[in-house]
């Protein structure tokens, strides 16, 4: 039997290895991880966005145009 902590998996052990077993232990505490990760992440909006590379939130100001990118586009 395998509990991950919400599942449990009844297992022949004719079927699953114990290495297999043990890799699936370690793939849901990777998962777990992210997705704790992932709660923490802030989303930015559209408008914060650099309209060049949209990855990045924009913190560069051009003058006297006033177009704005991201500081990566800069390099």
């Amino acid at each position: 039997m395998l509990y991950t902590g919400v599942f449990v998996f009844v297992l022949d052990s004719e079927d699953v290895s114990v290495t297999e077993i043990e890799d699936v232990k370690k793939m849901i505490q990777l998962l777990t991880f992210y997705q704790e990760r992932l709660s923490e992440v802030t989303v930015v909006s559209d408008d914060e966005l650099c309209s060049i590379c949209y990855a990045y939130p924009i913190s560069a100001t051009f003058r006297p145009c006033n177009h704005q990118s991201c500081r990566y586009i800069l390099y």
